[in-house]
């Protein structure tokens, strides 16, 4: 029998407990960080400085400066 292996799965089985911060929110940064809080994998958000930050708030994320995004993911991803 041939092993199916489902990325998304996989990816998320790898996501699972970890902090990611997305630094660099883009429009692709956006749907990636979506995703992945859907399957309750937290999400740390870097803005540009001066960027309004209430809208991603209320989209439950929590906006966070480059050091600390550092010091609290254990995966930082760049867009």
């Amino acid at each position: 029998m041939i092993k199916q292996h489902n990325e998304t799965n996989e990816m998320l089985s790898y996501f699972s407990g970890k902090t990611i911060a997305i630094i660099g929110y883009d429009e692709q940064g956006y749907q990636h960080a979506k995703t992945l809080s859907e399957h309750n994998i937290e999400i740390l958000v870097v803005l540009r400085e001066g960027t309004p930050v209430d809208h991603w708030r209320e989209e439950g994320f929590d906006v966070v400066s480059v050091w600390e995004a550092v010091d609290r993911a254990q995966i930082l991803q760049v867009w």
